[in-house]
C-alpha cells in the first residue's frame, strides 16, 4: 500500500471526516449507476481498509447504511446516503477504475474526490434521441426471436420508439412518473390493437406489445433479487425482487388494460396467415439486440463488441443446451457461458463484469417470460398462471445456478487481488 494512503496513528479529525466523506460518495456514486448490493459492499470494504478505517455497510438497492471507524479509537461515523436506482455502465466503469486505484494507493482522498466529481459531472454516452432508437432495436430484436413476421417486427419497433416518447414525457412530471409503466404499456396495446385493425390484419397484436415495452421488464432485476437472496443479502434482493415483480404487474395491467378496451370498441377483421421469419434470423437478432441494450445501459462505444459478443455466446449456450440437455439445463448451460465471458472479460480488463452481464441476462429473457406467465393467469385462470409464474421461478434458478458455477470456475473481479502500483 502506498504512503499517501497508509493512515498515520495520528490521523486528524479533519482527515477522518474527508476519508469517511469520499468512502459515502463513492458508494452512492456507484448505487447509482447500477451496482449490484454484494459487489459494492465489496467494494467499499477495500476501499475502507485501503485508506486505514474500518467499515460496515447494508447496501439496498437506492440506500447504503454505513458506519465507518478507526481501529482503537473512539471516533465514529454513522452515513446514510441514498442514489436514485439507474444503470449506467461508463460511469460505472470509471468508478470501479477508481476502486481500484484506490487499493493500490495511486489515487489520495483529495484526488479521488475531485475525480468522483468528474465522473459525476461527465455526461452519459447517450442522449434521449439515442435511447429512443435502443428502444426501437430492442423491440425489433426481441420480435424476431418471437419468430413475428417482418410487419410485426417494423410494428413493433415503431411501438417501441412509441413506449420511450411515453416514458420520456411522464418522467418530466412528477405527478405521472409513477405511472410510466402501466402507460406506456396502455398506450402500446392500444396502438398496436388500432394498427391490427387498420393497417395490419393477422398481427399478432400482444406478442407486438409485449415486444414494444420489453425494455421496461425488470430482467436484472429479476435475476440479482433472487441472486442477492441466495449469497444472504437479504434486504436488498427482497427489495429488488419486490420492485421488478410491482413493474411487471404493472406493464400488465396496463396492457391488459387496453387491450380490453379496444377489443371493447372494435373487432379486428380475420387476416391471413402471415409467414414467421427463418431461424436464421434469430441470430442477426440477438445482435441488434445487443446494440440496443448496450445504447440502454449506458455502456461506452469501444465496449460494444464484447457486450454483442455475451448476447451471442448466451443465446448460443441456451439453444444448444436446449437442443441437447432441454430448456431447464439449457437456461443454465446460457448462463453459465455468460458468467465465465463476463468475468474472464472482467478480469482481462478489469472492468466490470456488470457491463456483460446485464445485457446477456436480457437475452436469457426470464422477465418476458413471466409477463407471459400474468398474460396465462388472465387467460387460463389461477391454476394454469400460477403454474406459469413457478416456471418462470424456476428458470431463474437454472439462470442464478449457472451464474454461481461461472463464479466458481472464474471468480469475478470483487474476490481477486487488485492491481499493484506500476
Amino acid at each position: 500500500m502506498s504512503s499517501q494512503n497508509r493512515p498515520s496513528e495520528q490521523m486528524s479529525h479533519q482527515t477522518f471526516n474527508d476519508t469517511c466523506d469520499f468512502i459515502v460518495k463513492l458508494g452512492a456514486t456507484a448505487l447509482g449507476y447500477g451496482v449490484s448490493s454484494f459487489r459494492l459492499e465489496s467494494h467499499l470494504n477495500r476501499v475502507t481498509a485501503a485508506l486505514g478505517l474500518r467499515g460496515d455497510f447494508l447496501v439496498t438497492p437506492e440506500k447504503i447504511d454505513s458506519v465507518l471507524w478507526r481501529e482503537g479509537d473512539e471516533a465514529q461515523r454513522i452515513s446514510i446516503a441514498r442514489a436514485p436506482a439507474g444503470f449506467n455502465m461508463a460511469g460505472l466503469a470509471h468508478v470501479e477504475e477508481l476502486v481500484l486505484q484506490v487499493e493500490s494507493g495511486g489515487v489520495s482522498v483529495e484526488v479521488g474526490t475531485a475525480r468522483l466529481e468528474e465522473i459525476e459531472k461527465t455526461a452519459p454516452p447517450f442522449g434521449p434521441l439515442m435511447t429512443a432508437v435502443s428502444f426501437g432495436l430492442i423491440s425489433a430484436g426481441f420480435a424476431v426471436l418471437l419468430s413475428l413476421s417482418w410487419h410485426d417486427v417494423i410494428i413493433g419497433t415503431v411501438l417501441g420508439v412509441v413506449t420511450y416518447a411515453v416514458v420520456f414525457l411522464l418522467g418530466h412530471s412528477p405527478r405521472l412518473v409513477r405511472m410510466i409503466n402501466p402507460l406506456a404499456a396502455f398506450v402500446a396495446s392500444i396502438l398496436a390493437y388500432v394498427i391490427a385493425m387498420q393497417l395490419a390484419p393477422g398481427s399478432k397484436y400482444m406478442m407486438v406489445t409485449l415486444c414494444a415495452v420489453i425494455a421496461l421488464i425488470p430482467n436484472p432485476g429479476l435475476v440479482l433479487g433472487v441472486g442477492e437472496l441466495s449469497s444472504g443479502h437479504i434486504v436488498s434482493g427482497a427489495a429488488r425482487l419486490i420492485s421488478a415483480i410491482v413493474v411487471l404487474i404493472e406493464l400488465a395491467f396496463g396492457a391488459f388494460l387496453g387491450t380490453a378496451i379496444a377489443s371493447a370498441l372494435w373487432t379486428i377483421p380475420a387476416g391471413p396467415a402471415v409467414a414467421s421469419l427463418g431461424p436464421v434470423w434469430a441470430w442477426v437478432a440477438v445482435a441488434v439486440l445487443g446494440v440496443g441494450l448496450a445504447v440502454l445501459f449506458q455502456v461506452r462505444p469501444k465496449e460494444f463488441g464484447w457486450v454483442v459478443l455475451g448476447c451471442v455466446l448466451a443465446f448460443a449456450g441456451v439453444v444448444f443446451g436446449g437442443k441437447v440437455l432441454g430448456s431447464g439445463p439449457g437456461d443454465l448451460l446460457g448462463a453459465l457461458v455468460l458468467g465465465i465471458f463476463a468475468n474472464g472479460y472482467a478480469v482481462l480488463t478489469r472492468r466490470p463484469a456488470s457491463i456483460i452481464l446485464l445485457t446477456g441476462v436480457m437475452v436469457l429473457a426470464p422477465g418476458y417470460a413471466s409477463y407471459l406467465g400474468l398474460g396465462t393467469l388472465q387467460t387460463s385462470g389461477v391454476e394454469a398462471g400460477l403454474l406459469a409464474e413457478f416456471k418462470v421461478f424456476v428458470t431463474i434458478a437454472w439462470i442464478i445456478g449457472g451464474l454461481f458455477i461461472a463464479n466458481t470456475i472464474i471468480p469475478p473481479t470483487s474476490t481477486v487481488q487488485p492491481l499493484s502500483k506500476a
